[in-house]
């Protein structure tokens, strides 16, 4: 039963006008607000499959992921929230009843599950991500670049003929597989600075793996932008990353922190979640 409150509680800032459910009422469907940086011309798509508990070889969840590239920002977010905010301005500008998006948004946002959209600047060199939870951070850092070993060995991926290379980044050593054939030098999350399009990148202990499944020129150009919270922290990167751990380690006071309200059939607290982010440190 605390798992399942949990579980809804998760669910709870539905993306229906970025408003909460009270009170067995549904909102007003609004546009989602957000903070646009660039529009993007080409569309870059990663499978992620990830481990939310490193003790646990065989506890896999996937996501899908997107690259935007556009001329001075890059974006990279979850393709089903980019799909459910989309979703959700299309039933606003069509006038359409909030109880007739409920049921398509929900669907949309049970896909959802890579948690860090973030924008770089490129021509700065720095990136603001955002860590969505039931306390929402934000952090913009300055990037130095990575380095990169280049290395022996190749390997195809989406019929492309790549190239291997190492580095190290946030705790973890990566190996990443690159393209010189698609001059365009950035990845998935922060990884960039390699001379080709990178089409995969693991941690060596298998935790985290980005794998390319599409790439696409848009026909129209489509917004790169991170969502304008109500209620959000600006924090430095030190300090969202440790808020973040504290959430994942109890939860209960994060709940309560962010406001609301939670209850348990035997008024126990809300046991704590394995923690294994992208990057460690």
């Amino acid at each position: 039963m605390q798992r399942l409150i949990y579980i809804l509680l998760s669910l709870a800032p539905l993306m229906v006008g970025a408003q909460t459910i009270e009170g067995g009422d549904i909102p007003p469907i609004k546009p989602v607000k957000k903070t646009v940086y660039d529009s993007a011309r080409v569309k870059v798509y990663y499978e992620y499959d990830y481990r939310p508990d490193s003790t646990k070889a065989d506890n896999w969840r996937h996501a899908q992921t997107v690259l935007l590239i556009g001329s001075e920002y890059s974006g990279f977010a979850d393709y089903y929230s980019l799909k459910a905010d989309s979703l959700n301005d299309a039933y606003y500008y069509a006038k359409r009843k909030p109880m007739e998006l409920l049921v398509p948004c929900m669907s949309v946002m049970r896909n959802i599950n890579y948690k860090y959209p973030l924008a770089i600047d490129m021509t700065r060199n720095t990136a603001t991500v955002q860590l969505p939870g039931f306390i929402n951070c934000e952090y913009t850092q300055q990037l130095e670049p990575l380095a990169w070993t280049l290395a022996e060995g190749d390997s195809t991926i989406a019929g492309v003929r790549c190239r291997k290379a190492t580095c190290r980044m946030g705790g973890r050593d990566w190996v990443a597989w690159y393209s010189v054939d698609y001059s365009i030098p950035q990845g998935p999350y922060l990884f960039s600075g390699l001379p080709g399009l990178i089409f995969a990148v693991r941690d060596t202990k298998n935790n985290h793996v980005f794998t390319l499944n599409g790439l696409e020129t848009l026909p129209k150009p489509e917004l790169i932008y991170l969502k304008s919270y109500d209620k959000k922290l600006k924090l430095s990167r030190k300090n969202a990353l440790k808020a973040k751990r504290n959430e994942y380690e109890d939860p209960q006071t994060a709940i309560e922190m962010s406001g609301k309200h939670i209850w348990t059939e035997d008024g126990s607290r809300l046991p704590s979640s394995p923690y294994n982010p992208i990057e460690l440190e």
